[in-house]
């Protein structure tokens, strides 16, 4: 298996990369494994597009962190997602894909914690106000 690369010495298309091949994918059969087109996929691993949300929690999914997809922060793999574990709220079991964006926050440094959370407070608002005005 091919190291990991080290904070801040590879852009997120490299990391794409090394993840695919941890996978043991080509880059066609990763684009069909995530449901994307072959040319989509090679501009991921060439910096040249963004992944969208979509794609991001298809990685978390099958595995990979997204802190260590944005920072390089180790660990590049979620190890500790939980397929029959239940964790439980006062509004009932999380689901899988919450228990994702769980794992993947805990994961993040301080300073990476406070930018999600401004972010989940700034899309939570904008959903309200969209809410109330229709």
């Amino acid at each position: 298996m091919e190291e990991e690369p080290k904070p801040g010495t590879v852009k997120t298309g490299r990391r794409l990369s090394v993840f695919r091949k941890h996978l043991k994918l080509n880059q066609k059969q990763a684009a069909q494994e995530f449901d994307v087109g072959v040319r989509t996929w090679q501009r991921f691993e060439a910096d040249e597009r963004v992944p969208n949300s979509e794609l991001l929690m298809s990685l978390a999914e099958a595995g990979l962190s997204l802190n260590w997809l944005m920072t390089g922060e180790p660990p590049m793999l979620i190890d500790h997602i939980r397929e029959s574990s239940t964790e439980y709220t006062k509004e009932g079991a999380l689901s899988r894909e919450e228990r994702i964006v769980i794992d993947n926050f805990r994961a993040l440094s301080e300073t990476n914690r406070a930018h999600a959370k401004a972010l989940f407070n700034a899309m939570a608002s904008k959903d309200v106000k969209k809410d109330k005005t229709g």
